[in-house]
């Protein structure tokens, strides 16, 4: 991606991320549902957590329920 558009596709981005209903897998309106199980959803918050001790930034998704996007990852978290 050219860098002279980077930081308006990332805020479009989030804003779009942000947006996504999540919740109720039953309900019709919800694009995100829950993952597996509880162990699972730790896991990927404690990988979240990692990228962003690593220097990432979370542009969405503040809470360990909602969809989240990291961005600037190093190369050595295990979110890319």
């Amino acid at each position: 991606m050219h860098q002279s558009i980077v930081n308006d596709v990332q805020a479009q981005l989030a804003q779009q991320v942000a947006a996504l209903p999540f919740g109720d897998p039953c309900d019709p309106a919800t694009v995100v549902g829950p993952v597996i199980s509880e162990d699972n959803a730790i896991r990927i918050e404690e990988w979240i957590d990692e990228a962003i001790a690593r220097g990432a930034q979370r542009l969405a998704g503040a809470s360990a329920t909602a969809p989240s996007c990291p961005r600037r990852c190093s190369p050595a978290s295990t979110i890319r």
